[in-house]
């Protein structure tokens, strides 16, 4: 049986790709979110279907990477952000059913916030 110590995972930034114009890209100052907002979905997608626990674990690895390079003032509250998303994944057993749900959410949170009010239709 493998030592699950020597199953270490290089986390490396992921590379490069054109996700967004290079102008856009040169208004974001930190290195950690450039790596992050430029990525290659094939190989996310390669990772998670050969090693779901790798890919967890290195989704983790990169968000923590992006709240930590924020203002430490804003650090907790994005924390608690992403400790809430992590929760509403967790109520899901598939990972679509999380998406969908997540994604309504987001829009349910929009419309309530920023949409129109049903007043104004």
């Amino acid at each position: 049986m493998d030592n699950p110590s020597n199953n270490v995972i290089d986390f490396k930034p992921i590379e490069p790709e054109a996700a967004i114009n290079d102008t856009e890209l040169n208004n974001v100052s930190d290195s950690s979110i450039k790596n992050v907002i430029k990525f290659d979905f094939d190989d996310w997608k390669e990772l998670n279907e050969s090693s779901p626990d790798d890919f967890e674990q290195y989704r983790t690895f990169v968000i923590e990477n992006v709240i930590s390079s924020f203002p430490k003032e804003n650090q907790k509250r994005l924390r608690a952000v992403q400790w809430r998303l992590d929760q509403e994944r967790r109520l899901h057993s598939s990972k679509m059913g999380a998406c969908i749900h997540l994604y309504t959410r987001m829009w349910e949170y929009f419309a309530q916030n920023f949409g129109r009010s049903s007043n104004n239709k």
